[in-house]
């Protein structure tokens, strides 16, 4: 499936099923596909300033091949991967124009440690050849700015009463500000997947809808539980630094988010995200055959209200299903914690 199917498949799936805002948790080829924004829950109202701070734990350190497990090296490469450990924070404002068009902003800061062993040839005393191939351990470590995105969201359809579906159009631009040139003590560049940017300008179009339902609490009373989908769709404009150019990607988040008691909520996503091969140009140390995946999860979690505007929720994300292109390093489980605030930048109070 190329580009052009995986969007003319996600712009299908929005019509069809009217999904919410979603900012992609990229850096790299490392992220949490799962919904971030409790603003699907509740768009902004005009002047409303949405702050939302994020952090994601991956730990990349199981290579598959296809549908299965597998091990460093069994499919032969320029060099095996090892395994690549994420933290990353994020930082997304949200602004309210008008009751209906709002603007947005991430900016993630990546700590990445990332291990590969290199096949070097060198010389070695008594070989007949006088050169054999070893195994170079290499290692990558660094703390940097990725790229930045913009969104912007329009509420096609919005809530006259809480319990009326609310309907909004997404689209946003991934701005290629991260670095492209890290390089290790030993002054060797990392391949660019795993570079705090990978110099490419990406377009996203999505869409998103909201339905609230009253439910009955632990404490026996009515509570709304919003249901909510989310379809967004990446593609890149044109061909970025090095000729590269990152495959589509499609991602859908489905979820809820139950009232237990009155500041507790249960949460819980199904998601799915596709990407499509990318195209590498001469991108150093990146393998076209190892690009291109599609994945799975299943991600419960729960949200603590201290107030009406303020929260602090958590999410585990396990693997249901995984499929990858060549041999690529995945992980069976992430983890993410926010916090978030929303109050009226404008008070008239």
């Amino acid at each position: 499936m190329r580009i052009k199917t995986v969007m003319l498949s996600a712009l299908t799936l929005g019509v069809l099923l009217a999904c919410p805002h979603d900012l992609f948790a990229s850096c790299g080829q490392a992220f949490c596909p799962i919904e971030t924004s409790s603003i699907v829950e509740n768009p902004l109202g005009g002047g409303q300033l949405y702050t939302n701070f994020i952090y994601e734990y991956i730990d990349q350190d199981r290579p598959y091949i296809g549908t299965s497990s597998a091990h460093p090296g069994d499919l032969p490469r320029g060099h095996d991967e090892i395994s690549t450990r994420n933290n990353t924070y994020k930082l997304t404002l949200d602004y309210g124009i008008t009751p209906r068009f709002t603007l947005g902003v991430l900016l993630p800061f990546l700590d990445r440690l990332h291990r590969h062993l290199a096949h070097e040839e060198q010389e070695v005393i008594g070989s007949p050849e006088g050169t054999e191939i070893v195994d170079v351990p290499e290692r990558w470590r660094y703390q940097a700015f990725g790229d930045m995105q913009v969104t912007a969201r329009y509420l096609l359809l919005p809530q006259l009463t809480p319990f009326d579906p609310s309907l909004s159009l997404i689209v946003g631009l991934k701005i290629p500000t991260g670095r492209t040139g890290v390089r290790n003590d030993e002054g060797e560049e990392a391949e660019l997947t795993l570079q705090p940017g990978n110099g490419s300008w990406d377009g996203i179009i999505g869409f998103s809808l909201v339905k609230n339902f009253a439910v009955p609490t632990l404490q026996k009373q009515t509570a709304l539980a919003p249901l909510f989908a989310t379809v967004l769709g990446r593609f890149p404009i044109g061909v970025g630094k090095f000729g590269y150019e990152p495959g589509g990607e499609m991602f859908l988040n489905i979820g809820t988010a139950y009232p237990l008691f009155r500041k507790l909520d249960l949460l819980g996503q199904i998601n799915f995200h596709y990407r499509d091969h990318d195209s590498i140009g001469h991108a150093p140390g990146v393998e076209q055959s190892d690009s291109g995946k599609e994945e799975l999860f299943l991600s419960p979690g729960l949200r603590y209200h201290f107030t009406d505007s303020l929260a602090l929720y958590t999410l585990m994300q396990f693997t249901v299903y995984r499929r990858v292109n060549g041999i690529q390093l995945t992980s069976d489980w992430n983890f993410t914690s926010r916090v978030f605030y929303r109050f009226d930048l404008f008070s008239h109070a």
